[in-house]
């Protein structure tokens, strides 16, 4: 279980944290060393990206899986590469819950390994940050699902999601599976659920 986040203070200034430590007024935060499956009624939503700096491209990633640690759906999909490093997090997480959410998952635990975002989706109200934008949409699908919580995890518990995105820059077109996953993360997927 994560430990309860306390609010202390307004989500204008910059963070750049160490693995372990927050903005001052939050609680340290323990990432998992490993894929945890979901609590029972919920479906954990991991992402990755992958970047191509010579076609200035970025692959996006996501599986969604059950408590048993079945994917329930995946995708794939190609973004141009923006400058700013958290608004490109951002936007990987906001493709991702938009399509957990299109696809029709309401409950959802949502997997990170991006410190600072992380941090600012643990506030209510407007962000007032930068990528603000963006910060207030994934909050939006949030608050529109039944459930939606998220986790700050090592990006080594992510393994499937980056594989998934990696093979975005080599695809021709976006793709989605539904109750299985691709052939060639399969092993990630398995490794996970062990």
């Amino acid at each position: 279980m994560e430990p309860s986040i306390k609010v202390a203070a307004p989500r204008t200034g910059y963070y750049q944290g160490a693995e372990e430590r927050g903005p001052p007024g939050l609680t340290k935060t323990i990432r998992a060393s490993r894929w945890r499956p979901p609590d029972q009624g919920f479906y954990k939503l991991n992402m990755g990206f992958s970047v191509d700096p010579v076609l200035k491209l970025v692959g996006v990633g996501s599986l969604i899986r059950d408590t048993d640690g079945s994917v329930m759906a995946a995708m794939n999909q190609k973004l141009v590469l923006c400058d700013d490093t958290l608004q490109l997090q951002a936007t990987v997480v906001l493709v991702a819950v938009k399509f957990a959410f299109h696809v029709g998952f309401r409950s959802l635990d949502v997997d990170m390994s991006y410190n600072e975002l992380y941090y600012l989706l643990q506030f209510d109200g407007p962000c007032l940050a930068p990528i603000g934008a963006l910060v207030d949409d994934i909050l939006q699908i949030r608050n529109a699902c039944i459930g939606c919580k998220f986790s700050l995890i090592k990006s080594s518990c992510n393994k499937a999601a980056s594989a998934l995105a990696s093979e975005a820059l080599s695809s021709a077109t976006s793709q989605a599976w539904f109750d299985h996953c691709p052939g060639n993360i399969s092993s990630f997927v398995l490794a996970d659920s062990c």
